[in-house]
């Protein structure tokens, strides 16, 4: 099981359907097969309980809900809830944080609801861990007063709090525009001495950003650099986001040369976020930049790469650039859009007029439109 060997645990399962099973033995059966996605497995290892007179016990299921929650079963974790509560079984702390985090994932608020009832019912107190995956959910279904209520109840049970407690905590506030209370939770950070991680800096660049408060942003990411945490791709992609959407092309580009120092690889969203951001500022240079760049990584352009090109050479009269550009998208098998060219038809058409060279109006016109008709 520890080496991970699939075959050999199951070939040993069949041999020991001969003998008794433990339930510490049918606990890590149920752990192994869970976590290769063999769930028929684990009905075998219950049926096998079953016949020693034993049955799954708390451990049993929570350990069963947890890989199922990591693969994101949610259909399968609601028939092993059902399954519990018709054996008369309590689940663990554990066990019901897992129930917690898939049903807040899904957005199933009214069994949400449900599960927190049948958690007070059973008399069972979250754990740190199950509080945390509580106040989450709450702050996802956006009932943030609930969310602090259940802090309050995690100080008085489960003190002292960690930074991945503040961390949802900042999460939520900040994503909610709460910021006199993000300011008290920072406030508790420092006073409880706690260093943020990586993830503190993560939600809080989020929260700045999406809210367009890009200088407090910079500010956190200057502070995440200055004590040593190292940015993930989270990071340099939400940066990227909201620099890009605020058109700042310096700060982008900032960001960009520390991607390509690191060797890493954008996905094709915020590729075309760094070409529309650099071509709305004129900096073409970067725009072909960020084009080979994401050429030379595997990522391939699509329409929005090549008409954002376009868009902006066009609006910049750059028009030998606009049909090198929507060749190459020619050649690239994507067909051309005509909502570009009704965009831009005033540039386009007269830069196509003047080069046709014909005499009145209806004949440049005329021209203009069987060359694109034709290029379509």
């Amino acid at each position: 099981s520890l080496s991970g060997d699939k075959e050999n645990a199951l070939y040993i399962f069949q041999e020991m359907k001969n003998i008794p099973l433990t339930l510490s033995t049918c606990n890590l059966l149920v752990e192994h097969f869970a976590s290769h996605n063999e769930f028929k497995r684990i009905g075998e290892v219950f049926n096998e309980m079953t016949k020693n007179n034993s049955s799954p016990n708390a451990v049993s299921y929570e350990r069963y809900l947890n890989y199922l929650v990591k693969a994101n079963k949610l259909t399968k974790a609601l028939e092993v809830h059902e399954r519990v509560k018709k054996r008369n079984v309590i689940l663990n702390p554990n066990g019901y944080g897992y129930l917690i985090e898939i049903l807040s994932r899904h957005n199933r608020f009214s069994l949400f609801e449900d599960l927190i009832h049948e958690i007070k019912r059973n008399k069972v107190v979250p754990n740190r861990s199950t509080y945390n995956k509580l106040m989450d959910a709450f702050g996802k279904f956006g009932d943030l007063k609930r969310m602090r209520d259940t802090y309050l109840e995690m100080l008085r049970n489960c003190s002292p709090i960690g930074i991945d407690t503040y961390n949802v905590l900042i999460d939520h506030y900040g994503k909610n525009e709460k910021y006199r209370h993000l300011d008290h939770v920072m406030d508790l950070i420092k006073k409880n001495n706690l260093p943020l991680d990586r993830t503190s800096y993560n939600n809080l660049i989020s929260s700045y950003g999406k809210n367009g408060h890009i200088t407090k942003m910079d500010d956190v990411y200057v502070e995440m650099n200055s004590n040593n945490i190292s940015p993930d791709m989270f990071t340099y992609l939400e940066l990227l986001r909201y620099y890009t959407k605020h058109n700042y092309a310096v700060k982008s580009d900032q960001v960009f040369q520390r991607i390509k120092e690191e060797n890493l690889v954008l996905d094709l969203k915020t590729y075309n976020s760094l070409i529309s951001c650099f071509g709305k500022n004129r900096v073409f240079e970067k725009v072909d930049e960020v084009f080979y760049h994401m050429q030379t990584n595997g990522v391939k352009p699509n329409s929005v790469t090549f008409l954002t090109m376009a868009k902006h050479l066009s609006d910049d009269r750059q028009w030998d650039r606009v049909d090198e550009v929507l060749e190459q998208m020619t050649d690239s098998g994507i067909a051309a859009n005509p909502g570009f060219y009704y965009d831009n038809v005033g540039y386009y058409a007269h830069w196509r007029m003047k080069e046709v060279g014909s005499d009145g109006r209806g004949k440049r016109t005329k021209k203009f439109f069987d060359d694109e008709e034709d290029m379509v």
